[in-house]
């Protein structure tokens, strides 16, 4: 990472962190159950932001001993820790939103809320300009979170001069969604790490560069590793043991298009016709 990336980092994290607290500062001092609830989020999604960018930069190191095939998948660890926290926060919200004793929402929670969310902006703003794919990556990972400030700046704003229970209304929508946010996540995850084969036309795709070559593919599979990255094993049949020499060019120009192109790492094993297949 470069200086300014590293620089962006830290003003990333800064304003996120400061939009939270002044989000906390909305729903505890000035009584807003909306705009508390939207802090706990807000916390949660700063926490998953550094969990996230730790394991995001360890998922680009390469191969060693203990991981013979690289660590792609370590990316997934900043989405396990997402489902925890969220699943901690709607825990937090829920006991919050259960008792909806009367309360006098002050006029500080719409600005606290409002405080928050221009901080938000500013991080979204800084990571859309930066050239590190994690960074760029929180800008999307945010948006939910401008969304949410939007919709508790009003409610808060109307329980000031209307009745808290527009604003504690706001708090109910925003804990259901937290929920829904943990549902999203879990199937997120689940879809993550069940070796899910990539779209047909992409499969016909990469048997295509083999196909072009002179290669005749008898079998391919295919799966993701991660969200941009797939590997997969492809059978080659050939007419006796001597012509692998003659179509080794060709194969490893197939490979080293099909890891241009498509990010796929492919194994590739040779099958003499009419016999049993072999490693190559």
């Amino acid at each position: 990472m470069g200086s300014t990336d590293g620089r962006n980092l830290i003003l990333i994290i800064t304003t996120s962190f400061l939009g939270g607290m002044f989000k906390i500062i909305g729903g505890i001092i000035y009584s807003s159950k909306s705009v508390f609830v939207d802090a706990l989020t807000s916390m949660a999604n700063f926490a998953s932001l550094v969990l996230t960018f730790v394991y995001l930069k360890k998922s680009y190191e390469p191969p060693d001993k203990d991981h013979h095939f690289g660590h792609y998948r370590l990316k997934f660890g900043g989405s396990i820790f997402t489902l925890m926290t969220y699943s901690l926060v709607g825990g937090i919200a829920l006991l919050e939103v259960i008792s909806p004793k009367p309360y006098k929402v002050s006029v500080g929670a719409p600005i606290m809320a409002s405080l928050g969310l221009v901080f938000y902006l500013v991080s979204i703003i800084i990571s859309k300009s930066s050239k590190e794919d994690p960074l760029r990556y929180y800008a999307s990972f945010t948006v939910s979170e401008v969304i949410e400030g939007v919709t508790v700046i009003l409610s808060s704003l109307l329980g000031v001069f209307y009745s808290y229970l527009i604003d504690y209304g706001g708090s109910v929508i925003l804990t259901l969604y937290i929920f829904f946010e943990l549902y999203q996540s879990f199937k997120d995850i689940i879809m993550k790490i069940s070796d899910v084969a990539p779209p047909q036309p992409v499969l016909d795709n990469i048997k295509k560069e083999f196909e072009e070559r002179g290669l005749r593919v008898e079998d391919i599979r295919m799966r993701y590793v991660d969200e941009s990255r797939l590997e997969g094993h492809i059978t080659v049949s050939v007419l006796k043991r001597e012509e692998r020499e003659e179509i080794e060019k060709a194969l490893i120009e197939a490979k080293k298009d099909v890891l241009d192109k498509y990010n796929a790492d492919v194994f590739v094993e040779f099958k003499e016709r009419g016999k049993k297949s072999e490693n190559g």
